[in-house]
């Protein structure tokens, strides 16, 4: 239990820790692998749900070598932010925000696969695109690589369908700044993903891995964001529903303790044509965190823009 206090800073986080992993591994006791070749032809037709149409899409692609398969959301969105001047006088308050995420597998996937290895990246921008005054600068770009494994179930608890126990064993994310604006840490996490009808719940937890402490702000070894988790917390809960015409999304975080800081993320899109594919996007962000360079910084954000790929 030592590890895992120097990394969490407190016993709550331990305890924290703990509990999920204990949950995770009783969870993974209950579940059965969905992945016979009838629970597949079933999960190909127009009656599946949309977790399972997404699995049978992935598991179509997942062996043609120049397919990349989407991970988080990726978009872009003309938005406005609050007090940007604050941090650095050049910056307007009008920027630009996109994500590019995707994932590939590392493993085959054939009818009694029971693990499904990934290896993930997403890239979160903030851009100046229209400070032409100062040669419109990106104020902060996150990369995010991350190696997952994910194990799909078929357990249903209280209405819920929990379909997918995802293990994040090396999450890594920076700004790729030096210091003083460097920012970066490394975590493992679990993720439960639960579904209902048009309706889904992902519960995610994480666990920093401990880094020496800076003596110097300017050093380029040692942990750049000691108290990274006061501000975003220990994990997350994602509310999605996929309507008819529309999508509509929550992300929250709060840190549960001392002064409950977290964020609050809003996400609407709709379908711009029949068929599957860009979404008119509609996003308001509310908190901490938003990128590794604002994570103490409460920032308030709303953009508007176009969604290649939604969560399902």
């Amino acid at each position: 239990m030592t590890w895992f206090a120097e990394n969490s800073g407190t016993h709550n986080g331990d305890y924290r820790w703990s509990a999920c992993l204990l949950v995770t591994v009783l969870m993974l006791a209950m579940s059965h692998p969905v992945l016979s070749e009838e629970s597949f032809a079933e999960q190909c037709t127009a009656h599946s749900s949309l977790f399972d149409k997404r699995l049978c899409q992935e598991r179509s692609v997942r062996h043609k070598p120049f397919v990349l398969i989407p991970h988080k959301p990726n978009y872009i969105l003309a938005s406005r932010t609050n007090d940007l001047e604050q941090q650095n006088e050049i910056y307007d308050d009008y920027e630009t925000k996109f994500q590019i995420s995707f994932k590939v597998p590392l493993n085959k996937h054939n009818d009694d696969t029971k693990w499904l290895w990934y290896f993930g990246y997403s890239q979160l921008s903030v851009w100046q695109m229209l400070n032409f005054e100062h040669s419109a600068p990106f104020r902060d770009t996150n990369f995010e690589p991350e190696i997952m494994l994910y194990r799909l179930t078929n357990v249903d608890i209280l209405g819920w369908n929990m379909k997918l126990i995802n293990l994040g064993l090396l999450n890594h994310q920076s700004n790729g700044q030096v210091p003083p604006h460097s920012r970066s840490w490394n975590r493992s996490y679990i993720e439960l993903f639960f579904e209902h009808g048009q309706n889904n719940i992902s519960l995610k937890a994480w666990h920093r891995w401990h880094e020496k402490q800076k003596d110097d702000p300017n050093a380029y070894e040692g942990d750049d964001n000691p108290d990274i988790e006061e501000y975003i917390g220990h994990g997350e809960l994602r509310i999605f529903h996929a309507g008819n015409n529309s999508n509509v999304g929550v992300i929250i975080r709060n840190t549960l303790h001392g002064e409950q800081r977290g964020s609050f993320q809003f996400d609407w899109t709709m379908p711009i044509t029949a068929k599957q594919g860009l979404r008119a996007y509609i996003q308001y962000f509310n908190g901490y965190g938003e990128t590794l360079l604002d994570y103490k910084i409460k920032r308030q954000r709303f953009g508007i823009g176009l969604m290649l790929a939604d969560w399902l």
